[in-house]
């Protein structure tokens, strides 16, 4: 099938598109019966609901009716890789929180209603953030999350950490990394405590590299945790030692020891901006 494609303003409720071949200025002719996409101004997707049949009608006739909604799909592994394998699960708002620092409410009052998640291809079913996923779930949503894939793994970095005091109720710990030239683009994984016995224990980490994350030569990495007790909150710790990569498939050595001690304070506080009540805050 040809790359057809062409653009026109809505008149009076109604829009003439002539359809041009992407190698040339000639009007396209060709027939056949496709399925036809429409993105509107505002970004939003539409694909007919049926294929159209342009060898009965060369010019044919539709109304919005004849479309739904695009609905463009993830798998949760290529939404954020290195955030968890294939096997461990966590709720969204755990996930979005290693990735994006927000819970899922918070992601949509920042981004906006549109960018809703839902569960299967007719956006009917939406997720919340309590819900339990893995890197096999889909999502399904009408707005593309652009650049979120970083393209094949091609390696990982990798070291040993020691944590002491770990709670009984042990917490989820992520390891990101970032260098100052922009190569390791928010790069991070769960560092699994599975392996701790007691109160402390020495654990390996590992970091998988995409092809947006290739580099050549050494780079200096900063690496730094996250430290999540689910809807209990998070708290973020620093690697005071950065590290310098070789290669794609780097030892990091160890990064020390690390307390993972927390204290937890409460509250209440009231809060209004212009007399109007907040959604959220965030208290540092």
């Amino acid at each position: 099938m040809p790359q057809v494609s062409g653009d026109a303003q809505v008149i009076g409720g109604q829009v003439l598109v002539p359809l041009f071949n992407s190698s040339t200025t000639v009007p396209w002719t060709g027939n056949g019966s496709w399925y036809v996409g429409l993105i509107l101004e505002n970004g939003r997707g539409w694909v007919s609901k049926a294929a159209i049949d342009f060898t009965a009608n060369a010019n044919p006739t539709k109304a919005l009716s004849d479309f739904k909604p695009y609905a463009y799909s993830y798998k949760l592994g290529e939404f954020a890789e290195g955030s968890f394998d294939l096997t461990p699960a966590m709720t969204l708002d755990d996930l979005l929180g290693a990735v994006m620092n927000v819970t899922y409410a918070q992601m949509l009052e920042d981004l906006g209603q549109d960018y809703k998640l839902y569960k299967n291809e007719a956006m009917t079913q939406e997720f919340s953030g309590a819900n339990t996923v893995n890197a096999n779930t889909t999502v399904y949503c009408a707005y593309p999350f652009g650049g979120m894939s970083r393209g094949e793994k091609i390696g990982e970095i990798s070291g040993t950490i020691t944590f002491t005091n770990v709670p009984v109720q042990k917490p989820k710990v992520y390891i990101h990394a970032w260098d100052v030239d922009g190569y390791l683009q928010s790069s991070r994984n769960e560092i699994s405590l599975s392996g701790i016995s007691g109160s402390g224990g020495t654990v390996t980490w590992t970091i998988p590299l995409y092809e947006r994350d290739e580099f050549t030569g050494t780079i200096e990495a900063f690496l730094g945790l996250r430290v999540s007790f689910g809807a209990s909150g998070h708290y973020d710790l620093s690697i005071d030692q950065s590290k310098q990569l070789s290669g794609l498939n780097a030892s990091a050595g160890s990064l020390g020891t690390v307390s993972l001690a927390s204290v937890t304070l409460s509250g209440t506080i009231n809060v209004s901006y212009q007399g109007n009540p907040v959604p959220y805050v965030d208290i540092y």
